[in-house]
């Protein structure tokens, strides 16, 4: 990702980046993400962690699944079907260790992260698949305040996982992406990333660890891409503080805000607040459906 400006921002245990291009215009994948949606401001990338990217990579590409534009190692340790040190366009597939040096085993990898091209893959948005290693420190990698390679290496993982536990009152529970007019069935888009990432599926959705992602029908009215972001939260002072504050910039409709090209809903969390659900203030009144066990956490 070539990005200025780049800030992350945790919700609970999740993240979402926030970055903007260092030119203006086709110079940058997500420039030519926002020419190709004719916005200023859109769904970029979605990232995922899994147990072995690595594995899920070779899958890939061993099948013609999908094509890696991009990978990033921690600790310097490259996979032995990398070379380091190579500079190209995101057409081409790109690999970035932070020490330059290639080693024979994976046994040193301390995080990866892989994007892979959208193209052909529903959505329109760029998949990156990433993993953390298990250490004493980190002993599953997959639990809800597990660090993210978009963060930085462990030894800032002190500092940031803080954040995500002050923040621990919001929850990633849903999001939606809208396909294009070429991609006519929401349930055969959720096939595709099935059969690509190995994450479960109920229908359209998707089913990870922590949430769900939905797929919607093309509407000629719409752009394609990402179209909603769901956070729980828990308390209802904190939920209404919330609400207060993007009213107050004239953004918030029903329980929900326009934001960076996105339509962000707020959910109450039932259980905490111990309300009925009639008082979600979003028309999404009913608790997060359950979640099928797997290994992909968005």
């Amino acid at each position: 990702m070539v990005c200025t400006g780049s800030g992350v921002v945790s919700i609970g245990g999740d993240v979402i980046e926030v970055c903007s291009p260092i030119k203006a215009g086709l110079h940058t994948p997500a420039g030519r993400q926002l020419a190709k949606l004719n916005t200023d401001a859109a769904g970029y990338m979605l990232i995922m962690q899994t147990v072995d990217a690595i594995a899920r990579r070779r899958y890939i590409e061993s099948r013609s699944l999908g094509r890696v534009i991009f990978s990033h190692y921690n600790s310097g340790t490259v996979p032995e079907f990398e070379s380091p040190g190579t500079t190209t366009t995101d057409d081409i597939n790109t690999t970035q260790t932070n020490t330059g040096v290639k080693r024979e085993t994976e046994e040193e990898i301390e995080s990866v992260c892989i994007q892979y091209h959208p193209r052909g893959i529903p959505g329109g948005i760029m998949p990156e698949l990433d993993s953390h290693a298990t250490t004493p420190e980190n002993p599953d990698p997959l639990s809800e305040f597990s660090p993210w390679h978009t963060c930085g290496p462990m030894s800032t993982y002190p500092t940031y996982s803080s954040a995500m536990r002050r923040n621990s009152h919001l929850k990633l529970i849903g999001a939606t992406l809208r396909l294009s007019s070429g991609d006519k069935d929401p349930s055969d888009a959720a096939r595709q990333w099935h059969e690509m990432f190995g994450i479960p599926r109920q229908n359209d959705e998707l089913i990870f660890t922590n949430s769900r992602l939905e797929f919607l029908p093309a509407d000629p009215n719409k752009r394609e891409g990402l179209e909603s972001v769901t956070i729980q939260v828990k308390g209802r002072a904190k939920f209404d503080r919330i609400l207060k504050k993007v009213a107050d910039h004239g953004l918030c409709g029903d329980g929900w805000t326009n934001m960076l090209g996105i339509k962000w809903y707020f959910v109450l969390d039932e259980v905490e607040s111990d309300l009925d659900s009639n008082t979600h203030a979003n028309g999404r009144d009913q608790a997060p459906k359950s979640k099928r066990p797997n290994d992909t956490k968005l």
